[in-house]
């Protein structure tokens, strides 16, 4: 739940910029990010502003939205510092909760251009921004089980989100690049979807709609090596 809380920062004496935290350097003196001024740390004046806070529904620590909290990694998720949860995702000039983001209904656009696998289950390239933001939370959570895991760059790879339309739930995501034939870099499933067959199916209906179209040998990286570039098997059908 979002609300509005006090918030501490240290203010610059000189251009009155505020911030959460500063470097001080072994002499004692700071230099502020704004003004570019250096001075000496007992010149700084702690300052209380009001901002949004969420609660983390883990350890109930209040977080504030702001550039402290908010993760190095694309800058759209702001982490509890205490126990590292991600407690709301930035989108545009929205604050979400990860969860709202991650219903099939937040994001209808995927259903428009979805290619069907077998019953229920479907595939949606990823085209636009809140695609590629689902996809995200979903590396998200594959970082937290794998610390080799690699994000992928929209630019330079191809993905696309899996899901479920009667459950009305994402199962999992694709990510591929392609050259002289297609090598499919990340294969991911949500931890309570798994052991149902759903990884062979996805890297059969892979090959048969993309790798196969360009070239008849593709390449599947080893998921055991993420961290290493071009770490894949050659497989010719």
């Amino acid at each position: 739940m979002k609300k509005v809380g006090d918030v501490s920062f240290l203010q610059c004496p000189y251009c009155k910029y505020c911030f959460e935290g500063i470097s001080i350097n072994k002499d004692n003196t700071v230099k502020c990010y704004k003004c570019k001024r250096r001075f000496n740390k007992n010149k700084l004046k702690m300052v209380t502003l009001k901002k949004p806070v969420v609660i983390c529904n883990i350890c109930e620590t209040e977080v504030s939205l702001t550039p402290e909290n908010l993760g190095m990694i694309g800058g759209y998720s702001y982490i509890c510092p205490k126990c590292m949860n991600h407690v709301a995702i930035k989108f545009k000039n929205y604050i979400l909760q990860p969860q709202t983001v991650m219903k099939l209904e937040w994001n209808k656009n995927i259903k428009k251009r979805k290619k069907k696998i077998e019953n229920n289950l479907f595939f949606g390239l990823c085209k636009d921004k809140k695609d590629f933001l689902v996809l995200k939370i979903m590396q998200l959570m594959a970082k937290e089980e794998d610390t080799g895991f690699l994000y992928i760059g929209e630019k330079e790879q191809k993905a696309g989100l899996v899901f479920d339309v009667e459950k009305e739930k994402y199962i999992g995501f694709l990510c591929w690049t392609e050259n002289k034939h297609a090598i499919l870099r990340q294969i991911f499933v949500m931890k309570d979807e798994r052991k149902k067959g759903y990884g062979t199916k996805l890297l059969k209906f892979w090959v048969e709609n993309f790798a196969d179209k360009i070239s008849n040998k593709f390449g599947v990286e080893s998921p055991n090596e993420k961290s290493k570039k071009n770490s894949y098997k050659i497989r010719i059908r």
